[in-house]
């Protein structure tokens, strides 16, 4: 639908993800038998595709004009179809998605286009340009006259960020504590580092400065009495002599 106005390429497992989610096909097939008469239609044309584009750009366009509305929609039909003149439903849920992606980024930190945001923008922007009636028990899509859809694109901005930005809001304050209990924790394994380097060069100096006295003291007692009951006495000669070394 809007492919053209954004990028095609993306993240090809979180696209995947988003075609998958039940909701996401849900409001695909409301756009789908919005275009195709209520899936009378296997294929559609450019007119029935611009009858759908036209709304969708009335809604997000403040200048919509329906000249330059078809204008924008022929570049995006031709891009959507690859050129082939006719769009299946596969390519619509396609357009859509990146229809939906462009605008979940244009919400900057409010979104971040997970599948229930998209499913989101995407219900509120068919609500604006169509309805489901209840017709004999059966479900049909309605398209509203052009004339009765309204520009809402800052409406439907805030009531976005109104769902959405309290928890992303939520999720960073969580973010935030995470990272300051994680750097405190870092500080305190580097306090606790210093601490035992500290008391391994306290431990290791009283260990060598033990290891030298104890070698003094070795060294002291390789020259001194070895029995208890020795008297060593200073002689006049200025010796000191041992009983023990006596000759008997």
């Amino acid at each position: 639908m809007t492919a053209a106005s954004g990028p095609k390429k993306g993240a090809s497992q979180h696209k995947k993800r988003v075609l998958k989610h039940a909701d996401f096909k849900k409001i695909v097939g409301k756009f789908w038998s919005a275009m195709t008469d209520n899936g009378a239609l296997e294929a559609v044309s450019f007119s029935l595709y611009f009858i759908v584009h036209a709304r969708i750009s009335k809604t997000l366009e403040p200048n919509f004009t329906e000249a330059e509305a078809k204008e924008v929609a022929e570049e995006d039909f031709k891009s959507d179809t690859q050129g082939k003149g006719f769009m299946r439903k596969s390519q619509l849920k396609h357009s859509l998605y990146e229809l939906a992606m462009v605008w979940a980024q244009s919400q900057h930190d409010a979104a971040s286009g997970t599948p229930e945001q998209i499913v989101f923008f995407l219900t509120e922007l068919f609500g604006n340009i169509g309805e489901v009636l209840i017709v004999e028990g059966k479900r049909l899509v309605e398209l509203k006259h052009l004339t009765e859809v309204q520009e809402v694109k800052a409406e439907m901005a805030t009531n976005f960020r109104k769902k959405f930005r309290p928890r992303d809001e939520a999720k960073l304050k969580l973010l935030a504590a995470e990272e300051a209990a994680e750097a405190q924790r870092q500080r305190r394994l580097a306090a606790q580092a210093r601490r035992r380097e500290r008391t391994l060069s306290l431990a290791e100096r009283l260990a060598a400065e033990a290891l030298g006295a104890a070698h003094q003291l070795l060294s002291l007692g390789s020259n001194a009495c070895v029995y208890s009951s020795c008297s060593c006495r200073p002689q006049r000669s200025g010796g000191s002599r041992c009983p023990s070394s006596t000759r008997t």
